[in-house]
């Protein structure tokens, strides 16, 4: 996949040099397609990480997503020294439900939602330099791993809820990507 994505991203560029920059009649319609691809190869990849997986790839059930989300709860309190029913509700964000229908809906809602996370990590930021009352103050390696857990917490929560419509956006996604990969091979 790695592979697919570099040089989906590289070709556009790689024919724009070798036409010269000249993208008229039949090179210049394989053109445009060759970007349309890329640019749907982007939003796919947008949609794909919203699918929660292992490190392997694999896809993880909700049983295993919500395991996950335990251990990083219990770490990100051990990294803070912090009560976890504390950081569990400093985790909480506005969590708006899952669209019913309406894949542009459900984009809309997974940029929304990762627009909220980047809002949290920064509150979580201002809140975990203050030192809490009767606990020490985090050094600045304690500070960035337990954002980065958190970051990752909350990521593992908005993939869990949206899980049925990211798999069903994903789906529409295919339909429409590989015939336009096929219009530009051809």
């Amino acid at each position: 996949l790695r592979v697919h994505t570099v040089v989906g991203l590289l070709m556009p560029l790689l024919v724009a040099v070798h036409a010269g920059w000249r993208f008229t009649g039949l090179i210049g319609l394989g053109f445009w397609a060759m970007l349309t691809v890329t640019l749907s190869g982007v939003v796919g990849r947008y949609i794909y990480v919203h699918i929660p997986r292992s490190l392997s790839g694999a896809e993880l059930s909700r049983e295993e997503a919500a395991e996950q989300r335990r251990t990083l709860l219990k770490r990100i309190a051990l990294t803070t020294g912090r009560d976890p029913a504390a950081v569990e509700r400093a985790l909480m964000t506005a969590v708006a439900p899952a669209p019913a229908a309406g894949a542009l809906r459900i984009v809309r809602r997974m940029v929304l939602d990762d627009l909220a996370r980047d809002r949290a990590i920064r509150a979580l930021r201002r809140e975990w330099e203050r030192p809490a009352p009767g606990l020490p103050s985090l050094d600045r390696g304690a500070l960035e791993e337990a954002l980065a857990l958190a970051r990752r917490e909350l990521a593992l929560e908005q993939q869990v809820r949206m899980l049925d419509a990211a798999r069903r956006v994903f789906g529409y996604w295919h339909v429409g990507h590989r015939p336009i990969a096929m219009t530009a091979l051809i």
